[in-house]
């Protein structure tokens, strides 16, 4: 969040948490719970290794025009950072975020070339802090991270583990990220 400090992020943060039902203190499990249901929509969490290179991302929130949003995790770091990516993620959500469709559309077809883009509505992919969006989101993502109960991990599922998902949503991500059904 731009000035002001931290205070005000930690209140923002409160209310929302209020808003959704949350105490402050909270399991990742009970936050997605929680965003899902005040979504209307399913939210999965599943991991992935993106590989290396410039702009390569750790993170990636996809919301699909059928009705769900996907937050995939870089699997090959600390459970503390998959954490923290999971809490960025989850943030632009929280903050009312969009992606730039073009970009994403294109980024998206890149990332997982057999994914059909006309199912994604927007993409957001965590790779550097240059833009409002990514500094407000890593700057929510450091408030929740205070309000976690301790033991925590992110749930989700390794991509690798969608194989045989099906025609839905899970299989079409394993697809994408080539895996053999």
């Amino acid at each position: 969040m731009r000035g002001g400090g931290i205070g005000p992020l930690q209140r923002r943060c409160e209310r929302l948490l209020t808003e959704l039902g949350l105490s402050r203190q909270f399991t990742l499990e009970e936050l997605l719970g929680a965003i899902s249901k005040s979504r209307g929509r399913p939210l999965q969490v599943v991991y992935h290794a993106f590989g290396a290179g410039e702009n390569v991302p750790c993170g990636v929130w996809a919301s699909f025009r059928d009705g769900h949003d996907v937050v995939v995790v870089e699997e090959r770091t600390s459970r503390a950072h998959q954490e923290h990516i999971c809490l960025h993620e989850l943030a632009h959500i929280l903050c009312g975020h969009t992606g730039a469709k073009v970009l994403a559309a294109a980024y998206l077809a890149k990332l997982l070339p057999d994914l059909a883009p006309e199912k994604v509505a927007e993409v957001l992919a965590r790779t550097g802090y240059d833009s409002v969006q990514e500094r407000d989101a890593e700057a929510m993502a450091t408030v929740l991270g205070r309000f976690l109960a301790p033991g925590n991990d992110c749930p989700g599922t390794p991509v690798k583990a969608l194989r045989g998902a099906g025609d839905n949503l899970l299989g079409e991500l394993a697809k994408a990220f080539h895996l053999d059904t």
